[in-house]
């Protein structure tokens, strides 16, 4: 429980870019499996947070995080 403020307090910085990322997406929709732009404009959030994109098929975008201590963990997203 004691990260719960924490978290709270971090989400509160970014709500505003995550909305605008909402708006953005709605404001230029695309077919499933067409999503070209969408794939660019991930890519390009992601590495504005200091990490690597990386494409499954056409449209599909990922990153992995990774811990930084021994035995951490790898998180994908």
């Amino acid at each position: 429980m004691k990260y719960t403020q924490y978290f709270l307090d971090e989400a509160k910085k970014i709500h505003a870019d995550v909305v605008a990322l909402r708006r953005h997406f709605h404001m230029y929709p695309e077919v499933s499996a067409k999503e070209f732009k969408t794939a660019e404009k991930l890519e390009e959030e992601i590495k504005k947070l200091g990490l690597i994109p990386r494409r499954v098929g056409e449209t599909g975008v990922y990153t992995e995080i990774h811990g930084t201590g021994e035995g951490d963990k790898t998180i994908v997203l």
